[in-house]
């Protein structure tokens, strides 16, 4: 999966992820999805992941990443606080100038109460690394009374120095107590993901947790995912967990952990903890 997924906060006041750590792109298969349903479903396998030796650091990554993706967007939505961004959205619709990219592309921009929509033609914003396009559908919807904004994702594609991850789902703040779940189908060079009720509350200080989060794995299936220890980011230069340990358990009992010891290392076990290998970040 991918091992650095940032977020941007866009001038429109959402959130996209802009950066990959990794190279490609999607397959045929993907596009065609893509082309043929207008967005991109999980295609993988849908049983639970037996977890081992062989798949237990890629899987102890991949639980780290859904938290990641939720951790940003909780702390996106804080820039630009979920309360505001109705009246953002209302003055970009009343601004046409507003609705072209900096480098291209546009958005268009339209709002029923608290229901917003933006459909993205190659829309451009640049970053310290170049150009990121994106296109495809965002919906957000606030729910004033219970408090909770949802943001629907469809196809929605961004694409960086030849690089592009496609999102499709929908991604849940609660106003109340900032939690953020996340259900997503993510489809990256040419593999796809899913993440189901991942709901991870916390801040970089005090740590996140996770609890009964599921996450999709195209190749081994699916496992469970919940935090032993909150996982905290608050000294990492490298944007690393310092601290903090992901547990996973799949099919007959299986188990693995990851475990975060510094902003360089990280442990990953299967089973009972006996067998486990250190890892430094690359």
């Amino acid at each position: 999966m991918i091992n650095r997924f940032y977020y941007a906060v866009m001038t429109l006041g959402i959130t996209s992820s802009v950066l990959f750590a990794c190279s490609g792109g999607d397959d045929d298969g993907a596009k065609r999805d893509r082309e043929d349903n207008g967005s991109v479903q999980y295609r993988g396998n849908s049983s639970e992941a037996t977890v081992n030796g062989a798949n237990s650091k890629e899987l102890g990554q991949n639980a780290l990443d859904a938290m990641a993706y939720s951790k940003d967007a909780d702390n996106a939505q804080g820039m630009v606080p979920v309360s505001q961004t109705g009246t953002a959205r209302i003055n970009l619709a009343l601004h046409a100038e507003s609705s072209n990219g900096e480098c291209g592309g546009s958005v268009e921009v339209a709002h029923v109460g608290t229901d917003y929509s933006e459909k993205f033609h190659n829309y451009c914003i640049k970053n310290d690394d170049g150009e990121v396009r994106i296109n495809g559908i965002l919906r957000t919807t606030i729910d004033i009374t219970a408090k909770l904004s949802t943001v629907s994702f469809v196809a929605l594609t961004v694409t960086t120095g030849g690089k592009e991850i496609v999102l499709n789902g929908s991604q849940e703040t609660d106003l109340n107590s900032g939690r953020v779940t996340i259900r997503w189908d993510v489809t990256h060079e040419g593999k796809s993901y899913r993440i189901v009720d991942y709901a991870v509350m916390g801040d970089d200080f005090s740590g996140y947790t996770v609890t009964d989060g599921r996450l999709f794995h195209e190749i081994y299936g699916s496992v469970t995912v919940s935090a032993q220890s909150p996982v905290t980011y608050f000294d990492c230069a490298n944007g690393k967990p310092m601290h903090g340990k992901l547990i996973y358990s799949g099919a007959a009992g299986s188990t693995g952990s990851v475990e975060f010891l510094n902003c360089q290392q990280y442990q990953v076990c299967v089973g009972n903890s006996t067998m486990c290998d250190e890892y430094t970040w690359q």
